[in-house]
């Protein structure tokens, strides 16, 4: 008989535990900074006859809460730490008393907001929570500098005022666009990251020494590409490798040692 009881203890334990359910942690994954003046981050939820309910949101990870709803208080809610007098506090996402102030509405967009957002929702009975990545970024400053010095056999791309830390990478294209990782072979490759202390963007330059370069046909292309992981951002500018072509830069022989000692000077451009 004391089995059975336990038995059904346990089992009433795990229906009650799984009453709260977050079906939907709706926003979006990234937005260029400047794009728009407010968005909005939804936590919708279930709750089945719950009590005391309590909704928190965190900031990047469970320690700094952001901001915090009792829905009992019949009350808004209010916000803290990096959204305290940014967020919308009369801003309802339902009509029903239990869901209404679930939402961040967050105005004042900047680049800071940059994170993982968790929204937790709890009772005396149970809770769930759901995390989700927000990215504000910001585009490159004047677009790619592509350079390619054919005399010293070498490439340098440069980027400024990129925000998150993006990834620049060089590869080349030849017939029927097949692509050829420049890693493979080219060497004495650098990359260099300078981080503004202002702002925390960042400005990128890669080399890339071609010992073989005059042994490639003269349809090469060299492209040099711009991402910023977990957003849709995307740059890309190419150059010709060709004797007679306009778009190729000659260099008056100056040795590699040189340029790659330009090449760090321009980040601090």
């Amino acid at each position: 008989m004391d089995k059975l009881a336990s038995l059904i203890f346990i089992c009433s334990f795990c229906c009650v535990s799984a009453l709260i359910n977050i079906t939907e942690l709706k926003g979006p994954d990234s937005i260029e900074y400047g794009s728009t003046e407010e968005i909005i981050l939804d936590c919708n939820f279930e709750a089945e006859k719950e009590r005391d309910l309590e909704v928190k949101w965190f900031y990047n990870g469970d320690t700094e809460v952001v901001y915090q709803w009792v829905p009992d208080s019949h009350k808004p809610g209010y916000a803290m730490g990096r959204l305290k007098g940014r967020i919308d506090l009369d801003y309802s996402a339902t009509n029903d008393s239990n869901t209404r102030y679930r939402a961040l509405k967050i105005f004042n967009v900047t680049t800071d907001l940059t994170g993982n957002y968790t929204c937790k929702v709890s009772s005396f009975d149970s809770e769930d929570s759901e995390t989700k990545q927000l990215i504000i970024y910001t585009p490159a400053r004047s677009g790619l500098d592509l350079v390619l010095l054919e005399e010293d056999q070498t490439v340098i791309c440069t980027v400024y005022g990129v925000f998150p830390k993006p990834e620049l990478k060089l590869y080349l294209t030849g017939e029927n666009d097949t692509k050829l990782d420049v890693d493979e072979i080219t060497v004495n490759n650098t990359q260099a990251y300078q981080e503004d202390p202002d702002n925390g963007s960042y400005n990128v330059t890669i080399v890339h020494y071609f010992p073989n370069l005059t042994s490639f046909s003269d349809n090469i292309d060299i492209v040099c590409e711009l991402t910023i992981p977990g957003t849709d951002y995307f740059l890309s500018k190419s150059v010709t490798y060709h004797t007679e072509s306009s778009a190729v830069i000659h260099s008056p022989g100056v040795i590699v040692s040189t340029i790659f000692a330009t090449a760090f000077l321009l980040l601090c451009k």
